[in-house]
């Protein structure tokens, strides 16, 4: 391991060296103080599978997976660049022609994704990566589930709130449509530079 270079509220994410060949890696695992629990262990081994199933230019790929002292942890491709939300917080809003061309990247992953019948359900733009050369790869699928999958969750609350479809809010039938409505949540922001909806979460 290198240096952590990226946070969630359960998980991290380190820029890693792979032994096996000496390339840059990501590995994402939980919280060093977080304690595992079957759900956590799950909805790791549910997000190796889901992005194993994804083959995609703009989707994150996994290289690995496994268990180390009972904690999961995922191996995956490292792009060297930044993702949306620290592009728009340190340059403000984006030229439309060049937000439109990130966006379009992304609207191609979830079209891609829902083809296959895999809803992300956390869209944002903290989980749209850039690389140096432009591609965008979407990433964190901790939260996505097959269509088959989601009539057991109903009833489950998940997202970043600031970009969930008001379906999301009240727990009610999850699908394609949730994606693309954090997708425009999410461009709206690329190009205006501010969150299309202002508000607390109570």
């Amino acid at each position: 391991f290198v240096e952590v270079i990226g946070r969630g509220g359960m998980g991290q994410v380190w820029r890693a060296i792979r032994d096996s060949d000496g390339a840059m890696v990501a590995i994402k695992m939980l919280l060093p103080d977080r304690f595992p629990r079957e759900k956590d262990t799950s909805r790791f081994l549910r997000e190796a599978a889901i992005l194993k199933a994804l083959e995609h230019p703009h989707i994150i790929r996994v290289l690995d997976a496994g268990e180390d002292r009972a904690k999961p942890w995922l191996c995956l491709e490292l792009i060297q660049g930044q993702d949306l939300s620290r592009l728009v917080r340190q340059q403000g809003r984006l030229h439309y022609r060049r937000g439109v061309s990130l966006l379009l990247q992304v609207l191609k992953a979830l079209a891609y994704a829902h083809d296959l019948g895999v809803m992300h359900r956390d869209l944002k733009p903290a989980n749209i990566l850039i690389g140096r050369d432009g591609r965008v790869k979407v990433c964190d699928f901790g939260l996505a589930l097959h269509e088959d999958e989601l009539k057991g969750n109903q009833g489950e609350i998940a997202g970043s709130w600031p970009y969930m479809a008001p379906e999301q809010f009240v727990a009610q039938s999850v699908d394609a449509r949730s994606d693309q409505f954090a997708f425009c949540a999410a461009l709206y922001e690329a190009l205006y530079g501010q969150l299309p909806f202002e508000g607390d979460t109570y």
